[in-house]
């Protein structure tokens, strides 16, 4: 939902599940995740 209306999240972790999730969406929408490991954020803008 997050990847079709934008916005920001705080995750726990960084992990390889998460990262194949933001890969399959980008596959449909382009690129629209930006991700700030150090802070754990994850930013989506459309």
């Amino acid at each position: 939902l997050m990847a079709l209306v934008g916005g920001e999240i705080k995750v726990p972790q960084f992990t390889g599940h998460l990262l194949t999730n933001i890969w399959v969406c980008e596959q449909f929408l382009g690129k629209v995740f930006e991700m700030d490991k150090e802070e754990r954020i994850i930013r989506v803008s459309l």
